[in-house]
């Protein structure tokens, strides 16, 4: 069973990699991780933990701290609906390089990595992803498991729902809504309005499947 006061990792692929650096990095101790492979990446190599269990094996961590340590947003969402039902509490883990303004609000389980800026009055939803070098403007509100790739840049008053992948160098003008359970290609361009469930990308972003930019 994990000591008191230490953080559990959940999944222990490559984003649990980086998340347990940026938590050693802040001083927080890490108890270990739990993964349905006992051979994950987050078990080998100079930074590595220790493997505590199975998913099946989590409810042996009541009462402590974790953070997800996957990226995938659907097996990320089956995760946090486990987590709900057991007495364990999310945190949320910043890099020491990332600027956050003191007026934002990063709400519990988000994880903000290296080289990120969040503005202020910006908000960031519980579980939310911030990769390296992600840049959110003023204003913007950040859904629940919404995974902003990295280097992507969200304007000012931008707004994206839950669930959403907002791929590595996407840009996002000011102001735009994008719906939840969208995806936003790599290197895409926003200049309109993203409905609830859309696929688009390019440059301006259209939707995959039709060839004129979203109304």
């Amino acid at each position: 069973m994990p000591h008191a006061g230490a953080l559990v990792i959940i999944g222990g692929g490559g984003h649990a990699v980086v998340v347990l650096e940026a938590a050693k990095l802040n001083a927080v101790r890490v108890f270990g991780f739990y993964d349905d492979d006992p051979t994950a990446p987050l078990n080998h190599g100079e930074l590595s933990a220790s493997w505590l269990g199975t998913m099946h094996d989590v409810a042996s961590a009541a009462g402590q701290s974790y953070i997800l340590g996957v990226g995938d947003i659907a097996l990320r969402q089956t995760l946090m609906r486990q987590l709900d039902r057991i007495s364990i509490m999310p945190t949320t883990i910043i890099h020491p390089s990332a600027q956050v303004a003191h007026s934002a609000i990063i709400e519990p389980g988000v994880y903000v990595g290296p080289q990120c800026v969040v503005h202020a009055r910006a908000r960031v939803d519980a579980h939310a992803i911030i990769n390296s070098g992600a840049i959110i403007e003023h204003d913007c509100e950040i859904g629940v498991n919404t995974h902003i790739g990295p280097r992507a840049c969200i304007g000012g008053g931008v707004h994206v729902g839950d669930n959403t992948l907002i791929g590595l160098g996407a840009s996002i003008i000011p102001g735009i809504s994008v719906g939840s359970d969208c995806t936003i290609g790599a290197g895409a361009v926003v200049i309109r309005d993203v409905p609830v469930g859309s696929t688009v990308v390019g440059v301006p972003a259209k939707p995959i499947h039709h060839s004129q930019p979203i109304d």
